[in-house]
Parts: structure tokens; sequence; C-alpha cells
């Protein structure tokens, strides 16, 4: 894994990602790239923990199956 200029660099399943997550008091962010399949999700809520990125991966997968 590689970290550049906040977006995290990564490969899952033989497939090139993007993303990025932050969160502050009462909400969460998450973006998750998929550059070949030309697939973006971005969500935002309020929510604190980490169930954000789970979310936006299941998203995506429907998306790319």
């Amino acid at each position: 894994m590689q970290y550049g200029f906040g977006l995290k660099i990564g490969d899952k399943n033989g497939k090139p990602y993007f993303s990025h997550a932050g969160s502050g008091q009462g909400g969460s962010s998450v973006i998750l790239i998929y550059p070949d399949e030309k697939a973006v999700i971005v969500l935002a809520g309020n929510m604190e923990d980490d169930t954000m990125n789970s979310v936006a991966g299941k998203m995506l997968q429907l998306f790319l199956d």
C-alpha cells in the first residue's frame, strides 16, 4: 500500500483503486475510486465510526458484479 496527497492507493482482487476517508465530531465521509471500472462512490453521513468504508465497499461491489 502507498499513500500520497491524502489518497490511499491499493489493489483489491487485481483491481487498482484510490480512496480517502475522514471523520470529525458527528460525521464521517469516504470516497472510493476504481478508475479501470470508471466507478466512484462518495458517502457522507452522521456516523463517527469506521462503518462508512465498509458500506462504500459493499455499494461499489453492487455495481461491479
